[in-house]
This record gives C-alpha cells, structure tokens and sequence, in this order.
C-alpha cells in the first residue's frame, strides 16, 4: 500500500467442505488492524469470503513500514476454515487521507497451504475492496455469491470506464408513466419538429455526427464522480410525442458550457471516461492522466520516470533553440554538433545502438533500403506486380540499375521489384505554409547481392513528368539525395502516426479498455491480457495532452496539425482489418514471404509463433469445448466491446465460436500491444537521432525540375537545429524503456 492511515481492516472469508447439504455454509472472520504509516509504504493485504463467525484483532500496531515492503501479521481462529476463497481489504478515512495501493496478498494457512489474493489496485477515503483467491474462473463456473460479486464488479468497472457519450432525460419531464427505451440518435431527425421549432437544439447535430445514442431514464441518476445511470427496459416504445418534447428542451447554456449534469429536469448531459477523440479512429479513455481511474495509473517508477524523460526532453528543445540562434547549420556534418549534447546520456545508460552505423552510410543505397525492411517502419514495403499508372517508369529509365539481360517486366513477373507508396499523406493539410509535405512514391529492387535498394522514386502522385520527374540513382549527387530524404520524411510521418500511434497505441487502448469493462479480474483471459496492456491508457492520455494535441510536440516538429494528422489516420482506418493484425496474414498480404534479409518478419513470425502456441495452452486449460467459448458471456461482451471501441465494427469480430478462434485473437492482442509496439518503437532513437536519415519535416517544396539542388537547397530544406533538437529529444524518450521491462 502507498500512504498514510490509521484503521484499515482485513476480513478474510473461508469455504468449508460441503455436507450432505447442497448449500454450503460460510464462515467470517474479522480481522481489525490499527497502524499508523509514518512514510509512504507499499505492502501486502488480504481479503476473501464465506461465513458467519468474526474474530477481531484490536491491537494496536505502530510500525513504520518501507515503501514495496511485505507487512505481516498474524490472526488466530479457534476453528479450520479450509481453503480461503475472499478477502476483504478496507479503508478507514481521515483527515489526512492518503491513497493506498495494495499490490496483492498472501495468506499461509495452518496446514501449510498459501493463498494468493493479486489486488493491484488503489483504495481511497472508505473503499471496501473484495478480493477473490487468485485462481482463474470462467463465469459459467460461478454461482450464487460469486456470480452476484462478479457482476457488481463489472458494473462497477463499466461506471469508470463508460463508453459512448449519454444524454439522459427523466421521466417527469417527459411525462412518460408506460415505459422507458433508448432510441439511436439518427433517427431523430427522421421526426418532425414541434410547433414553434424551427431547429434542432445545438446540441442534436454533433451527437447524431458521433453516432451516440439518447438514452431514457426512469428517474434522475444520482450524480457523484463519474455520473453513471442505468437504462431499464430496453425494448420499451418511445413515441414521436416524446421525442418532439426531447427535441424542444434545449440544454440549459450553464450546463452546456460545464459539460456536467445538475439535478431539476430537463436534457441532461453525461460525460463518459470512452470518448471518440477524434472522429472514425478507436474510442479511447476521456480525460487526463490525472483524472483517470487509478486503476490504469503509472506505478510511482514508471510515473517518475516519464515526468523526467519529458522534462529532459524539454530541456533539449529549449537549449537546440538557444543555440540555434548563434550555431545555424550550414552543412549536412553540422547535425553531428547537435547529438553532442546526447553523448554524456548514451555513455550515463550504457545505451547500444545502431547510430553510428547510420550516420556512416546513411548516404548509401543499401542503407536506405535495408530501413524498408528492418527499420521503425518495416511494414510499408510491399512486392509490386503491377506498377501504378501514376508511377510511368519504363525499363529504359531503370536497366542500368537490373541485372543484365533482363528487363523491368521480368523482374517484376519474377518477384524481384518492390514498392513504397505514400498515397496516404496526398492532399493532406500541412501545419503552415513554412513546412512542405509529399506523398512520394518509391521503387525497390532486390540485386544481385539480395539487397534492397531504390531504383526510381516520384515526389507526388501525379504523373506530370514536367513539375514531377522520376528521379534515379544515376541523376547528380544532391537530387538524389534529396529524393530520398523526401520519401524518408514522408516514413517518419506515417510511422509515428499510423504503424505506431495507430496500430499499436490507440488499437492496444480499447483492448485494455474492454478488458477492465467486460472481464472480470478472475477470468483467466483478463490475468492473460493485464501484463500486456498495462499502461496504455495512462501514456495515450498523456500523449493526447502533450504529444499530439494542437500545439503539440507532433505538430512543432512534423509538418501536420492536428487535423493533418486525423486525416492521416481516417485514411489508415480503411485498411484496418481484424486481419491486418494477424502478422502472418499481414506479411503475406505485402507478399514479403521470402525476401531476404527481412528479420522483422523472421523475428516477428517466431514471436508470433511463441505466443500463439503459449495461448493455446492457457485456452485448454480453462476451456474443455469450443461450446465453453461460445457460452462465456465476458468474453463474448469483450470481443464485442472491442469490436464497438474500434470504430471499425465491420471490419473486427463481435464473437468467438471456436477455441481456436479465442486463441488467435488474444494472440493478436498480446502481439500488438508488445512485440509490434517493441518492434515498431524502440529503435527510434537509432534510426531517426541522424536528422538527414529521416527528416521529420521539410521547409522547402519537393523541387519540380532536375538539376536544381545543391547542398545549400538540402540545408534550406532540412529541419532547423531546435527543431532536430525536439525530435532528438523526443525519440530518445519514446526509445527508453525500464529497467524491469522486457
């Protein structure tokens, strides 16, 4: 536990063997501990449940206890109580009333048998916390007591963790006395408005737009926290009377402009912790770091750890801007200056990485197409069949870069030619009219040394040979040069946005979402899934308040505002499938089976392999038929919360039919959350510290003409020096991990 108190207590609850009675008996015992914490201390408590008898201890006990340290106590009953199925922890409040966190608890039995009760969660003011013995259950194999407490903490859970905006009207003031129901909200504008109406309430149109429903109440909800209501009687009628009362209350200005309910009548807003931040990507967590539940909260290292990585990432950004102003950059070996001030950080976290490797051939063909394969990006290479029509390159432009005696139509009937296409990033709006962004298009081949190494690369998706040439590897040193600093911009962006925002953060949230709303701690999947996921929803909300939020450190070193990154990823949602997530599936779908030399794909096929084959087990163990998949109900509302949370219903499963299918998509589910996030973010700091390597913004237009460039366009055209200093500053903050990581 973490703080200070003076009166918790502890009741353990233990089953007895049954007797010739079906009905088993239960037996409590009480246990009042009294302890006064003089520094802040992190222990382990006890709770569980079963029967009638109580035994208090009132001693007195005054210990000052460490911070992670085990506090042990004894209690002595005159009776054996069996195995130890519950216990309950409780927190007394007081004046000073500290939060408590209690990791878990370990009970060792008069027989010699331990008992283990994982809490990990916070306690405050006069919370009652029931914990079950760590043993996994599925809910079909809970009855009676256990089933009623399994479904109070569901609902509890699905009070902070609410998806889906609500709006929530008494009965009173719809003098309704025949029913309650929920409406979707599109239909109401399929009604006609009441006299004197001449328009819907301000309120209607943005949250028809957001797909959110009007939810029917049969009285007032109490409002304290998080406000929560129940809706009951689902399939009860709502008439077009009503709905012409609901669409002539307007939302009171005050209310409106507070977001949050008062009791007294009238259309009432509920404000949910699930929200659409931005519209057509995956639902997230509402709210900031801090007013999130405490149950998704960094542990005090993690949470250290981050406010100082932001802090020194802040540091950098201010002294790359001093600096700035009397160290300009004139040459590409100036940025060297830059990563002098990262040297002392390197050498201080005995840090291994590939910058050096970088910066020594970050000129290099081979360099710049090995990062299609084993860089931050790996997924964006695809093998070309068919070249675009907006592409025209011809076989006379690219033979002296194929091997003799065979033409580009051979090469890419035999496999040998692949394609980077950034169509993503066309039309999007930049941030000001001082940064340049391209939706290039780059053409790869595999040579004879199996290397991957660009051939042809086009700066827009328009075909225009007159202001978009194809540029190649034979054209003057610095068009070349500065061509595929293009297309690595335009990598850096959709990395960041897509392939690691996107489909590792964000998709990992609702996964980590529908958990803690749909499964109870108990089952065997939510003790599976919790290790993976843990985190994501405190660091998206950060990332959402500091990272890519308007002004944020995205939009100061990137050329997109915010809402150039929300058609980003819209745009990526379309390709966003269940079975994008499956990497064997993705891999095939690129058909970058066997090329050679792609160990993202080597490494990430055996990881894939591992955890599937790690699952399976778990799922047999728990579940005897695919029948027992079929009838649990927490995973069946999981799959299907995931599949509303996504945003992309359609395209994701609302339910499982088979074991087999259970045990993919948590497969899918651990993947993304840690090897794909690992694979997709820990090496940033290596590939992207070298500015030149991957810009992260261009401050002149791609050029229209050959012949054109120098170095001093390359220069004009490259980041600034506080610029690279953020994103020298940022990527060593994503890249750090801690120690107790894996």
């Amino acid at each position: 536990m973490r703080g200070r108190t003076k009166g918790n207590t502890g009741t353990l609850y233990e089953e007895e063997e049954e007797s010739t009675e079906e009905q088993s008996t239960e037996e409590e015992m009480e246990a009042m501990l009294e302890a006064e914490v003089e520094e802040e201390v992190e222990c382990e408590d006890i709770k569980q449940d079963c029967h009638e008898e109580s035994v208090s201890l009132n001693d007195d006990i005054t210990t000052p206890i460490k911070e992670f340290q085990e506090f042990s106590f004894d209690i002595c009953v005159k009776d054996d109580f069996g195995d130890i199925v519950q216990v309950k922890l409780e927190k007394g409040k007081h004046f000073v009333n500290f939060q408590w966190f209690c990791k878990n608890i370990k009970v060792k039995a008069p027989s010699g048998k331990y008992f283990e009760f994982p809490c990990y969660r916070w306690t405050e003011d006069e919370d009652e916390v029931i914990i079950r013995e760590g043993t996994a259950r599925l809910p079909q194999d809970d009855t009676g007591l256990f089933k009623e407490q399994r479904e109070k903490e569901l609902e509890s859970r699905r009070e902070k963790f609410r998806k889906g905006l609500l709006w929530t009207i008494s009965l009173d003031d719809l003098r309704i006395t025949y029913g309650v129901g929920t409406l979707d909200a599109t239909s109401l504008l399929t009604h006609p408005l009441p006299n004197g109406v001449t328009s819907p309430p301000c309120w209607l149109v943005p949250t028809i737009r957001l797909s959110h429903t009007i939810q029917f109440a049969p009285r007032l909800p109490k409002f304290s926290g998080i406000q929560v209501t129940s809706m009951l009687k689902k399939g009860a009628p709502v008439l077009p009377v009503e709905i012409a009362v609901l669409l002539a209350k307007p939302v009171p200005p005050a209310i409106m402009k507070r977001g949050l309910p008062k009791k007294g009548g009238g259309l009432q807003p509920i404000l949910d912790l699930w929200k659409e931040w931005r519209p057509d990507i995956p639902k997230c967590a509402d709210g900031n770091v801090k007013k999130l539940p405490k149950e998704v909260w960094f542990d005090t290292e993690k949470s250290a750890e981050f406010t100082w990585n932001n802090f020194r990432g802040f540091v950098d950004y201010g002294l790359g801007r001093l600096k700035g102003y009397f160290y300009p950059l004139n040459d590409v070996t100036d940025f060297e200056k830059i990563l002098k001030d990262f040297e002392k950080i390197l050498q201080d976290f005995n840090i291994e990485n590939n910058l050096e490797t970088v910066m020594q051939d970050w000129t290099k063909d081979y360099m710049f197409g090995y990062q299609f394969l084993n860089g931050c990006n790996p997924v964006m290479i695809t093998k070309c069949v068919n070249l675009p029509k907006n592409f025209p390159v011809t076989h006379e432009m690219v033979k002296g870069f194929l091997k003799k005696g065979v033409t580009l139509q051979e090469e890419l009937e035999a496999g040998n030619i692949y394609i980077a296409d950034y169509k993503i990033l066309d039309g999007v709006p930049t941030s000001s009219s001082q940064c340049y962004l391209a939706a290039p298009i780059c053409l790869l081949y595999k040579d004879r040394l199996d290397q991957i190494v660009p051939i042809a690369i086009q700066l827009s998706q328009n075909r225009n040979g007159e202001t978009s040439p194809i540029f190649l590897p034979s054209d003057n040193e610095y068009d070349w040069m500065l061509a595929k600093m293009w297309v690595k911009s335009a990598d850096f962006i959709v990395h960041q946005l897509v392939t690691h925002l996107l489909k590792t953060h964000l998709i990992s949230e609702v996964f980590e979402m529908a958990m803690y709303r749909k499964l109870s701690a108990v089952h065997p999947v939510y003790k599976l899934l919790k290790p993976h996921v843990r985190f994501t929803i405190a660091i998206n909300a950060a990332a959402r308040e500091n990272l890519v939020n308007e002004g944020g450190v995205f939009s100061q070193i990137s050329s997109l505002s915010v809402a150039g990154m929300e058609t980003v990823m819209q745009s990526a949602m379309e390709s966003l499938t269940y079975e994008s997530l499956c990497f064997p599936e993705a891999i095939k779908a690129r058909g970058m089976e066997d090329v050679p030399k792609y160990y993202y794909r080597d490494d990430g096929k055996k990881i894939w392999k591992t955890i599937n084959c790690f699952v399976s087990t778990v799922v047999k163990i728990y579940y005897d038929s695919d029948e027992a998949v079929q009838n649990d109900t927490e995973i069946q509302e999981f799959v299907k919360d995931v599949s509303s949370g996504m945003n992309n219903s359609d395209k994701f499963q609302k339910s499982l039919k088979t074991r087999e299918d259970l045990s993919e998509y948590l497969t899918v589910v651990i993947f993304t959350s840690s090897a794909q996030h690992a694979a997709v973010n820990f090496g940033q700091f290596d590939w992207y510290a070298w500015i030149p390597n991957s810009p992260s913004t261009m401050r002149k237009p791609p050029p229209e003409q050959k012949g054109l460039v120098d170095l001093k366009w390359i220069m004009e055209s490259l980041p600034d020096r506080g610029c690279s200093s953020e994103v020298q500053g940022t990527v060593w903050d994503l890249s750090r991990f801690q120690n107790n990581e894996v």
